[in-house]
């Protein structure tokens, strides 16, 4: 099956009640790992590039990736770039072929200068049929913590302001934090899940969390059936990655530098940890039912 559009896989899960995951690729094992995952296991799934990743490649090699991978796949795939920074990154992104973005909601903003920004993207994407993604609430980092020296705490999101930004901005879905923290998080999260109830109520469309990397499998499930509808993990499969090309490098001889043995490997442990999650969100087989 080819390249399906972010909008229609989103509204294929909420009819069927499965939730879609969003993997951050960065390469070109990355890309496959997830995708092969996802073939194998017969789900949709949507790669999904960020912002500062793709700037540092060049923008237009990764998103290439991804489509010809989205194009020649087995499943329902697209792509959809991740905590774009300003309006002049959301029209490169569109011209690559981009038909859903996130607008990033930068520390320093207020609410209003949030919606304000949102409106200006939002007005331009959907011209051309691209969807947008807003985010409510501060996901914070654990490298973030680390390098600007102050503590990682999540701001959890008010559903009031939620449901502003939606009826202001008309966007098409909007990320909500609930406790969650993106980066190597160690520690159990303490998630609130009372406030993915209370937003459902408010608003109508599709409801996303970042930092799904520091969920467990039982937290995950939670979180689907109090109506999370979609999840971006990031950490969890690049921890798989380099940590296996880490184990292979101490374990072997330093003049063992032939790639095959290194990103085959550290590949196909991306693809254990995404059959994982997608058996957890429930999307295993999900593709036989377009």
């Amino acid at each position: 099956m080819a390249y399906v559009e972010v909008i229609d896989i989103l509204k294929h899960a909420r009819k069927y009640k499965y939730g879609v995951s969003f993997f951050s690729v960065y390469n070109l094992e990355s890309v496959q790992g997830v995708v092969e995952a996802a073939e194998e296991l017969r789900s949709p799934v949507v790669l999904t590039p960020w912002n500062d990743d793709t700037i540092a490649i060049g923008m237009g090699v990764l998103e290439n990736i991804c489509k010809y991978f989205c194009d020649n796949c087995k499943i329902p795939a697209s792509f959809h770039l991740d905590h774009a920074v300003d309006l002049k990154v959301v029209l490169k992104a569109i011209s690559l072929g981009y038909k859903s973005i996130m607008i990033d909601n930068e520390r320093s903003s207020s609410l209003d200068e949030y919606i304000n920004k949102s409106k200006d993207v939002i007005k331009i994407c959907h011209l051309v049929g691209c969807i947008v993604e807003g985010e409510v609430g501060k996901t914070e980092s654990t490298w973030t913590s680390r390098g600007g020296g102050y503590d990682s705490v999540s701001v959890c999101s008010d559903p009031k302001d939620i449901k502003k930004y939606v009826e202001e901005t008309e966007a098409d879905s909007v990320a909500i934090t609930i406790g969650t923290r993106s980066g190597a998080y160690f520690e159990k999260a303490k998630i609130k899940f009372d406030l993915i109830e209370e937003t459902k109520k408010l608003v109508e469309v599709p409801l996303a969390i970042h930092g799904a990397s520091c969920l467990d499998y039982e937290s995950l499930k939670k979180c689907l059936d109090k109506g999370i509808n979609y999840f971006k993990f990031g950490s969890v499969i690049r921890d798989a990655f380099f940590s296996k090309i880490d184990y292979i490098r101490k374990n072997n001889p330093k003049d063992m530098l032939d790639i095959r043995y290194l990103l085959i490997p550290a590949k196909n442990e991306i693809k254990d940890v995404v059959k994982n999650l997608i058996k957890v969100l429930g999307s295993e087989g999900m593709s036989d039912t377009y």
